[in-house]
């Protein structure tokens, strides 16, 4: 980390890439050449840097704490794990942050690979933290919620509200950082931008169609309905975006469910991310979706039959681009 810093503070800012190749090939060498007297850096230093702002040092760490990770024995990792989900149940009456947050990160990456190593009553209890700062208003506790729980789905969705999970990552993904105070022009186009930033390219569906960005008569946006959601930036959408990809490459039923469950609700809003979230789901993994491939489009033409012709029209350009990409993905639709 130190001489990452040290390359980056030089002025070598286009070059961190090769300092991160340098650190990571240097360290895979140091067991063998040193021997027995090696001691491997420490979780919790690197558990500091896994949720970073410079991508190249988050990498570096992240490729680091997995190396650890997967070399060392496993007494010694369920010592750690031991260690780190006692800290986390003396903590858990308690809000998680600071050195909770290392202990959790620690917990979780070992849990994802090594899941019967850790305890069902401490991956239940380190379940239920992710999910609560899921559903938190600050922006790193949710990005690291997001990347824990979506990376180890698998370990911890015995555990969890899978289907309030996908529902909260679908909500943050299709909403972005909007300034305070602006007029409705500029809310509108955030908002167009966060589903540009979810379907990876322009926006397709005209701001004015979007649930929740209609303009009042003083000319400001309407807040959505799900008020609890708050705003998020860039970042948080596609770690949100990210994780939803993540978790349906490991458990596609439970997200085919859940979105054609959001598919026929009564609430437009929910309808409405739920049509975009399909597009997302099957640009990452059209293969994967193909045996729920029915269910799911006779929910996008159920979506499209609510009473109000106003509400149909609002739903008519998202299930338009939603079935623009099925056809694209799939012969037979």
């Amino acid at each position: 980390m130190f001489v990452l810093n040290v390359w980056r503070l030089g002025g070598f800012l286009g070059s961190e890439k090769k300092a991160v190749e340098v650190i990571n090939y240097y360290v895979g060498k140091l067991p063998s050449q040193i021997g027995r007297r090696f001691k491997p850096l420490s979780l919790l230093t690197l558990a500091q840097y896994w949720q970073s702002a410079n991508g190249n040092l988050q990498r570096a760490a992240r490729t680091l704490m997995l190396s650890a990770v997967h070399g060392a024995s496993e007494r010694l990792r369920r010592a750690e794990l031991f260690y780190w989900s006692s800290m986390l149940a003396r903590s858990a009456p308690r809000a998680v942050d600071g050195e909770e947050l290392h202990a959790l990160t620690i917990v979780c990456v070992i849990a994802a690979d090594f899941p019967a190593q850790l305890p069902v009553t401490a991956r239940s209890m380190a379940a239920t933290m992710l999910q609560t700062l899921l559903a938190s208003r600050g922006e790193r506790e949710q990005m690291m919620a997001i990347e824990l729980l979506s990376r180890g789905f698998a370990t911890f969705r015995a555990h969890v509200d899978s289907a309030m999970v996908i529902r909260r990552l679908v909500g943050i993904m299709l909403r972005i950082t909007e300034d305070q105070g602006e007029d409705g022009g500029r809310a509108g186009r955030a908002e167009a931008l966060g589903r540009g930033a979810v379907l990876g390219r322009a926006a397709l569906v005209p701001s004015s169609s979007a649930p929740g960005t209609r303009r009042s008569s003083d000319g400001r946006a309407n807040k959505a309905s799900d008020a609890r959601m708050g705003s998020v930036s860039f970042a948080v959408v596609g770690a949100a975006k990210s994780g939803l990809q993540r978790i349906s490459a490991l458990d596609m039923p439970v997200v085919s469910a859940t979105l054609c469950s959001m598919l026929c609700d009564p609430s437009v809003d929910e309808r409405w991310r739920a049509l975009h979230a399909v597009g997302v789901v099957v640009q990452a993994h059209a293969a994967l979706l193909h045996e729920h491939l029915e269910a799911v489009t006779s929910a996008i033409v159920g979506s499209l039959s609510p009473k109000r012709a106003t509400e149909r029209r609002r739903l008519v350009g998202a299930a338009g681009t939603c079935v623009r990409v099925l056809e694209r993905s799939y012969a037979c639709v």
